[in-house]
């Protein structure tokens, strides 16, 4: 290839990738590859500076032998043992909470083993990063907590949704 034709792609992507943002599956999938990307992004979210992620994989595909199966854009795990799942997500409607749901419940299928007990389930984290404000309030993150329907208790059970508007900015987004 001639150095103008070269210098001409260079400039092409270039062009391309300054355009992007990580709501693009191209670069999410680049920038995402690298662990400690993800780790830095998850920091971020919980403002935990010592938040430290062991393994990430990108465009995962979890199959599920009886149903639909998922790709994640980003599972992570992190230390101590818990699960991340990140949702790069252009189209509010594809963010719905029974994508969230569905998510949790198959990473769940996915990392108990036959035959342990549920409390050995480890926390899992379905983070939808969406490009506008899911449900119209105004605010920049959405933790979708469980509660006890009667008193309105918080319900431990170790699996959280989050919504996390890339249109809004604020530091500390989870503290």
């Amino acid at each position: 290839m001639s150095q103008t034709n070269e210098k001409r792609w260079s400039d092409v992507h270039k062009d391309l990738v300054q355009d992007m943002t990580l709501m693009d599956d191209k670069l999410m999938h680049e920038v995402f590859n690298d662990r400690k990307c993800v780790e830095a992004v998850l920091r971020e979210i919980f403002d935990d500076s010592s938040l430290e992620i062991t393994h990430s994989w990108t465009q995962e595909k979890l199959d599920n032998f009886f149903g639909k199966g998922t790709q994640m854009d980003v599972l992570a795990q992190g230390r101590p043992l818990v699960f991340y799942n990140i949702e790069p997500q252009e189209n509010l409607y594809e963010a719905r909470p029974e994508r969230a749901r569905y998510y949790g419940s198959i990473i769940d299928t996915k990392i108990l083993e036959s035959g342990k007990s549920y409390a050995r389930l480890p926390p899992v984290y379905v983070i939808f990063i969406t490009n506008g404000d899911m449900f119209r309030k105004g605010k920049p993150v959405y933790i979708i907590p469980r509660t006890v329907y009667s008193d309105s208790r918080l319900f431990v059970g170790g699996s959280y949704s989050m919504y996390l508007n890339c249109r809004m900015i604020k530091q500390g987004l989870a503290g």
